[in-house]
């Protein structure tokens, strides 16, 4: 090599080297980055291929985590005993090595050649050194423009090992960081969310932290509003598939007709109106968590289908020929007794024990009564925060009022009654007229009862906290002039479960 193409050559890798660091500053994702180090090694060194091969397995192990050339996709799958090759003898001493005639070496390992089908000719691979420890190796093979590299070459090669170190350290710090910093949500997020003190509350968290771990389908049964998807969330997000999709199904939103194409999808014109191939539920949560709520209002064709699904971990898309696979781990939740519905042929036996491998109850807000408070509390702050507004506060005869009624709808008739109530407050406390008219009821009728027992029947039986929430019940039908899809909306509740506290409670329409 003259001198003006030495000088030439050597001004082109200085750009390379200032185009690496660039890119090592704008991405914190290890793979695309080191791809692109080594794209930049394969043109600057005029090769054939390059690799960047990693310690792994406690210092025992390299294998490739990055390649370029016509045979990355084949290098990628290498992986090197720690010592052995070209590339473990520079990780395991820390020393770069040139090898000018590669098949009169005998630290070069034939087969790896035969296994990636590309032969070495000539090698230059330097050890990569994060904070005085061997990380890994960079190697490039086979240069096109002369018969084998040179010093210059290990050199430039040495320089920009430097870098991939930078890189390495950069992604590192990264991942550690993200991944304490998922963990934090995990350890903190459903404490946050689930508020209350009440044993039942308790156990349930000490279950999710229990089951969690272990890839097994969990029923989750309760009255609607209890928080049923909050703790499915919960347990994905403390399970090994926290990084995955969690993908949540409501099956009682669903028409049957649709409920077969949202699950599993539907390739371009399996059906009118399908214009497009669209991936299902299944797919979507492909690596994840699927999350069935409502799980009993599904139909008995249904049923069938998902059992088969959730058997073979496999299905095909409405309109397709081929199979799709996927790995996920099923999550359901009811407000039904399915195991009086199994025996009574109301739904499928074998998919009820296929979804109930282990389950968790939760209470409804009546019979932990006194977590209201703590919970109307924790909810106006959430929403003034929300809402952008000025810290607010109840007034006592409000929180009074509150902790007062039975909540039919559960959390989530609390949650949408401290809603209303924000938006109709004034000044930084909320009152008791700012409270819905069926809660402020419920507190008069309660207050009535402290003061002169009211009586359920003859015998002279006081009201039971079931007797107060079929009152409260009457009395927002009452409010909405009998529209149960209304009332539904109001207590935060289900249509299906308005109708079952209907009948529950031998409640007609007068």
């Amino acid at each position: 090599m003259n001198g003006k193409s030495s000088v030439a050559d050597w001004a082109d890798r200085f750009r390379t080297l200032v185009s690496v660091g660039s890119t090592i500053n704008s991405s914190l994702e290890l793979e695309p980055t080191l791809t692109a180090i080594l794209d930049a090694v394969t043109e600057a060194m005029d090769s054939e291929g390059a690799s960047i091969l990693l310690v792994e397995d406690g210092g025992k192990l390299l294998r490739v985590a990055a390649a370029t050339g016509a045979k990355a996709e084949e290098a990628r799958c290498i992986e090197l005993p720690m010592g052995e090759g070209i590339a473990g003898w520079v990780a395991s001493r820390g020393e770069s090595l040139l090898v000018g005639d590669v098949s009169n070496d005998s630290r070069h390992q034939v087969e790896v050649g035969e296994q990636v089908g590309m032969a070495a000719r000539s090698i230059v691979a330097v050890p990569i050194a994060n904070q005085g420890h061997v990380v890994g190796t960079l190697e490039a093979l086979n240069p096109k423009s002369k018969p084998m590299y040179e010093k210059q070459d290990q050199e430039f090669l040495e320089a920009l090992a430097t870098q991939v170190a930078i890189a390495i350290r950069n992604a590192t710090t990264y991942t550690e960081l993200d991944r304490e910093n998922r963990q934090l949500k995990r350890e903190i997020g459903i404490e946050r969310e689930v508020v209350g003190e009440h044993p039942a509350i308790r156990k349930a968290l000490g279950l999710v932290e229990r089951v969690a771990p272990f890839d097994v389908s969990v029923l989750i049964t309760g009255e609607s509003g209890t928080g049923k998807e909050l703790f499915a969330r919960a347990i994905h997000n403390h399970s090994p598939r926290a990084d995955g999709p969690f993908v949540d199904v409501n099956c009682t939103a669903i028409p049957d007709t649709l409920l077969e194409s949202e699950l599993f999808g539907h390739v371009k014109g399996a059906f009118t109106g399908a214009v497009a191939n669209r991936k299902g539920k299944f797919e979507l949560a492909h690596g994840g968590t699927l999350f069935l709520d409502e799980i009993g209002d599904m139909s008995a064709e249904a049923q069938s289908k998902l059992l088969r699904a959730l058997e073979e971990r496999s299905f095909v898309p409405v309109g397709a020929e081929k199979p799709v696979t996927v790995d996920l781990r099923v999550l359901a939740a009811t407000n039904r007794d399915l195991e009086a519905e199994a025996r009574a042929s109301n739904f499928r036996e074998d998919l009820y024990y296929r979804l109930n491998e282990f389950q968790i109850h939760l209470p409804p807000l009546r019979e932990r009564q006194e977590d209201v408070r703590a919970l109307a509390i924790h909810f106006l702050a959430l929403f003034s925060r929300q809402f952008e507004m000025d810290p607010l506060r109840w007034s006592p005869e409000a929180l009074d009022a509150l902790t007062r009624c039975p909540w039919s709808g559960n959390v989530r008739e609390l949650r949408n009654a401290v809603k209303s109530a924000i938006i109709l407050a004034d000044g930084d406390t909320v009152a008791y007229e700012a409270l819905p008219r069926s809660v402020r009821e419920a507190r008069a009728t309660a207050t009535a009862t402290d003061a002169a027992p009211v009586h359920a029947d003859e015998s002279g039986e006081l009201l039971s906290m079931a007797d107060l929430e079929k009152q409260h019940l009457e009395r927002v039908l009452d409010e909405v002039k009998w529209n149960k899809s209304q009332a539904a909306r109001v207590l935060g509740i289900s249509r299906p479960t308005v109708d079952a506290k209907l009948k529950a409670y031998k409640i007609k329409q007068p």
